[in-house]
């Protein structure tokens, strides 16, 4: 509800054929939001924070740095190969 409050989204009748409707109503009232009404700029925002809020970003450059190593040795390695087939 917050992100409602603060992006204000259209709203759309809730959707009474979902099973999960009583629930929904009873605490949210009868509209619903969907988040496809917002800007995609706003979602990329949205699911990178809340991606940080869980992410340990020490952890996160240590595997970003070892996958960029590791990516560069297999190229490397891919064109020492080409070079000596066309030494062939």
């Amino acid at each position: 509800m917050k992100q409602i409050e603060q992006y204000n989204p259209p709203p759309n009748p809730a959707k009474i054929t979902d099973p999960r409707a009583k629930w929904y109503i009873e605490n949210y009232g009868n509209k619903s939001w969907e988040l496809d009404a917002l800007e995609p700029k706003i979602l990329i925002k949205i699911t990178e924070d809340g991606v940080k809020e869980f992410l340990n970003e020490d952890k996160y450059n240590y595997w970003k740095d070892r996958e960029n190593k590791e990516k560069k040795a297999l190229e490397e390695f891919g064109d020492s190969l080409l070079r000596e087939e066309g030494d062939n």
